[in-house]
């Protein structure tokens, strides 16, 4: 008990100093939907500090998603979002000990500062710019995340979508289901508590949370000070920065959904880095880290994913704004 707690002790001592994250709802909004933003915030580093935290490179859940080259870099962007030093030791047999000590918006990396996280389009980005992309408001879209230096200076303008949180729910809904989610029996639903899961990856396990993780992963000015970030990540045309944005195709179709992440991850190296596509596509981060947070969680291991469609068992494909990261 003392080694963690000294541990902990000094895992804050050298933590950076917390942000402050700006959160923009539509007028009118209810305070439920301001809870599930919150709540969505709140999970999305809950699993980021336990894959930071955790993450080994001869793990089932690893291999799944990634290449063992692609360890180093991926233990250092979740550390990234969780705000932990690269070189920090833990103990994973008291994980559990340090999530529940760490405040959700305590300790947070203090380039949140520039980060605006909005219900639906993000009021931020202005009309003029904004209109081009595709936005929440268009429809069939789970999150956006806007990133342009020659607009929006380091900001990172992201929106979670309406959809998103009419499909997925929080951590703890999907673990410990509300009477909503249970049937006349008082039994889960399919898709609720770890016994109802399914014994595979599926959407089952995504929460807003883990659609907030993904465009996280979009924002190059969170990432950009990793070693080798630039080289390692793909430029893409007209812009002057490295993104880890969403593969396009043609095998598989697009990167989105734990069957396509896992072909991604199959791919041969990208011809633009030499490096593994793996670490080119947002969702591979995403199904490495809720396959991992879940298999914890429920305390055995979950199956790869059967086909595409179980990416969308809830009836809607989690997918955001672009996925050419080509700014017009």
């Amino acid at each position: 008990m003392l080694k963690w707690l000294a541990g902990l002790f000094l895992l804050l001592m050298t933590l950076k100093p917390a942000a402050t994250v700006s959160f923009r709802f539509p007028q009118g909004t209810d305070q439920e939907a301001v809870h599930e933003m919150q709540q969505a915030f709140a999970d999305a580093m809950t699993m980021a500090r336990f894959v930071a935290i955790t993450t080994i490179p001869c793990e089932e859940n690893f291999l799944r998603y990634f290449t063992p080259a692609d360890f180093l870099f991926v233990q250092r962007v979740f550390r990234t979002i969780a705000n932990i030093p690269f070189n920090q030791q833990f103990e994973p047999r008291t994980v559990g000990q340090y999530l529940q000590m760490l405040d959700a918006y305590g300790w947070l990396n203090p380039k949140f500062e520039q980060l605006s996280i909005a219900v639906g389009d993000n009021p931020d980005a202005g009309p003029p710019s904004y209109s081009r992309y595709k936005k929440c408001s268009d429809g069939g879209l789970a999150g956006v995340m806007l990133y342009d230096p020659r607009r929006y200076g380091r900001r990172g303008l992201m929106s979670l979508c309406p959809q998103t949180f009419e499909t997925f729910y929080s951590l703890r809904d999907i673990e410990q289901p509300p009477a909503w989610a249970l049937d006349e029996n008082g039994n889960p639903e399919e898709g609720f508590s770890c016994s109802n899961m399914l014994d595979r990856d599926t959407d089952y396990m995504l929460s807003p949370g883990a659609i907030l993780l993904h465009e996280l992963i979009h924002w190059p000015y969170l990432l950009q000070d990793i070693p080798g970030y630039s080289t390692l990540i793909r430029q893409y045309p007209r812009n002057d920065w490295s993104t880890i944005w969403d593969f396009t195709g043609p095998s598989p179709t697009d990167g989105y959904g734990p069957f396509n992440a896992m072909a991604v991850r199959n791919l041969p190296v990208s011809p633009a880095t030499g490096t593994s596509q793996a670490i080119q596509n947002a969702d591979n981060f995403v199904w490495y880290a809720v396959s991992k947070y879940w298999s914890w969680r429920c305390g055995r291991q979950f199956k790869r994913s059967a086909s595409p469609e179980d990416g969308e068992l809830r009836g809607f494909l989690a997918r955001d704004n672009d996925v050419d990261g080509v700014l017009p």
